[in-house]
């Protein structure tokens, strides 16, 4: 399974754009059952964003950096970092609800 915060309304229309750019096989992941979408497993009318689920299940913040900011200043390794640590709050926020049995390992 693939796994991501907004996964499915944001960042599938860019990996697949990529795939056909870098001309990498993504059909396993084509189907939404195929992908996770962490942001769409604990939306509630009040939290949404990665930043209130990680000060509430992880005690971390997402920070503040503006992410097209860093790409049009072309501070790309902290373009970089600020991904890195999306990846990882969302993997351990995944992780959490792993293992508190929100979602299955299938």
């Amino acid at each position: 399974k693939l796994v991501g915060w907004n996964l499915n309304k944001f960042d599938w229309m860019f990996l697949k754009i990529r795939s056909l750019i870098n001309k990498v096989k993504i059909q396993k992941y084509f189907h939404e059952k195929d992908r996770i979408d962490m942001m769409l497993i604990l939306q509630t009318d009040r939290w949404q964003s990665l930043n209130t689920y990680s000060k509430l299940l992880l005690n971390r913040e997402k920070g503040s950096v503006n992410p097209i900011i860093l790409w049009n200043e072309k501070k790309i390794d902290e373009l970089v970092e600020y991904n890195k640590n999306d990846v990882e709050l969302t993997f351990d926020i995944f992780r959490q609800c792993l293992n508190c049995g929100v979602i299955q390992d299938e």
